[in-house]
């Protein structure tokens, strides 16, 4: 009988284990992917448009657009802490650094020149 209740035991004590580290594992792997969905970074991109008028489109590459009724602006764009730092390709605009935050569907940018709000638009399919 003792031989019986040892190899049961062992058996739930393996069952145990295995669950345990499934467990562990799944967590791992949904905290990673929470963290890469929700960070800044992953968060900015889209198109984000303040007036129906002026519009930044933000890419993966760190690249993106100024669009704006009469011209397109392109720009490179760098994250660091919650600053935003946008560098234009052709150097017309000037270079802008943003504080930058978050609330709900709106990317609110703080610099010296004042607090922009920019709604975040559905991009259209590209065909």
């Amino acid at each position: 009988m003792k031989k019986k209740t040892k190899k049961t035991l062992k058996k739930i004590l393996t069952i145990i284990s295995i669950i345990l580290i499934i467990i562990l594992i799944g967590l791992i792997l949904y905290t990673k992917v929470y963290k890469k969905n929700n960070s800044p970074e992953n968060k900015l991109l889209g198109t984000w448009t303040m007036d129906g008028v002026t519009t930044y489109k933000f890419e993966s590459d760190n690249s993106g657009e100024l669009i704006l009724p009469l011209s397109t602006y392109k720009f490179d764009y760098k994250i660091e802490d919650n600053k935003l730092t946008i560098s234009f390709v052709d150097k017309k605009p000037k270079t802008s650094k943003y504080e930058y935050t978050f609330e709900k569907d709106k990317l609110i940018l703080n610099s010296e020149k004042g607090k922009f709000t920019f709604k975040k638009t559905k991009d259209k399919e590209k065909k």
